[in-house]
């Protein structure tokens, strides 16, 4: 199994196991780093993701169309059901790096649970690092940045640009921010040296992702 595909299972049985350990009146909370989706909805969501990669119904157009669709298929089944599903599909023979952007939004969507659960989990992961490291790739096309990150120690030089931009900090911090889970506040405390004007319309531009409206102060293990 290729270091994707074990990430990828890797985050699905953390998702698993958490869900199974906690209340069942804890599944219907809402997930504030979602759009208002619940527990159980987000759980769907990724189950839903996993089925339709497995029948190769990628999208291709409208992706909150595409992920609506995902919630409601998975609205009437229980905890249990849903994890047994997503178990039983088993895509992970798929996943490569080809296939980044879905972990990037699975382990996404693992910190989303566990925030909205109040229960944090390891933040020094290969899913963690491999998550952050597909996320990082959109940057290399920028013609007008180069930006140079430090991310656990490791190095990262993307894009073209004359005008420079440089931040230190952890994978799991840059997965966490490029996905719109923190403030903008709390995006421009970090380290940052360059224009972050620009780094906010670079990463916040197109809109599919934005700043969380609120402070998020995420605790981690």
């Amino acid at each position: 199994m290729n270091s994707y595909a074990q990430a990828f299972v890797d985050s699905r049985e953390a998702v698993c196991e958490l869900v199974a350990t906690v209340p069942a009146m804890e599944w219907e909370r809402v997930s504030p780093l979602t759009p208002k989706w619940n527990v159980r909805e987000v759980l769907a969501h990724l189950v839903g993701v996993s089925g339709d990669v497995s029948v190769h119904n990628l999208p291709t157009g409208d992706m909150n169309e595409w992920t609506r669709r995902q919630v409601e298929s998975g609205a009437g089944l229980s905890i249990e059901e849903l994890v047994t599903r997503w178990r039983e599909l088993a895509i992970e023979e798929e996943v490569n790096q080809g296939f980044g952007v879905l972990l990037f939004d699975q382990v996404t969507h693992e910190y989303d649970i566990r925030y909205a659960l109040g229960r944090p989990g390891p933040v020094h992961s290969s899913r963690v690092r491999l998550a952050a490291e597909s996320s990082l790739e959109f940057l290399r096309s920028s013609t007008t940045l180069t930006f140079r990150f430090r991310l656990d120690g490791e190095f990262y030089q993307l894009g073209s640009g004359q005008r420079i931009v440089e931040l230190e900090t952890s994978h799991f911090e840059f997965m966490r921010f490029r996905a719109g889970r923190r403030s903008w506040p709390e995006i421009c405390a970090l380290p940052w040296r360059g224009d972050l004007e620009a780094v906010r319309e670079c990463l916040f531009g197109n809109g599919f992702f934005t700043p969380a409206l609120f402070q998020v102060n995420e605790a981690t293990t």
